[in-house]
Parts: C-alpha cells; structure tokens; sequence
C-alpha cells in the first residue's frame, strides 16, 4: 500500500475532524504528524492508522451518496 501525500493525509485529517465537528487542520499538521509517528518507529501502528483513515473516508464518502 502507498502512504498518501501529505496534501492528501492533511486532507484525509481535516475530513475526519469535520465529520467530528472540528476545525481544519494546520499546513504543517501532516509533517508534525509524520515526524511524530516516525519517532513511534512502529509499522503496525502506522499501517493501522492509514486503515482507520481508509475507512473513515469510505464511510464518510457512503453518507454523501
């Protein structure tokens, strides 16, 4: 699987706080998320969360059908 860009993870991010009723993200966000992670040094853990990414934006893209 190919990790998103970051426009795209910071996109991904901001339709996730949307849908929770927040705010948008910072430009910055995804490289200070990035940085954060990296500094998690844990596969699974990243790979777990591109999936729960994934999925919300499947989900979220069903109730705008």
């Amino acid at each position: 699987m190919l990790l998103p860009s970051l426009s795209l993870l910071r996109d991904m991010a901001y339709s996730i706080c949307k849908a929770r009723g927040g705010v948008k993200v910072g430009i910055k966000w995804a490289n200070s998320f990035l940085e954060r992670r990296r500094l998690c040094d844990d596969p699974k853990f990243i790979q777990d969360w591109f999936t729960f990414v994934d999925n919300t934006i499947k989900k979220l893209a069903g109730k705008d059908a």
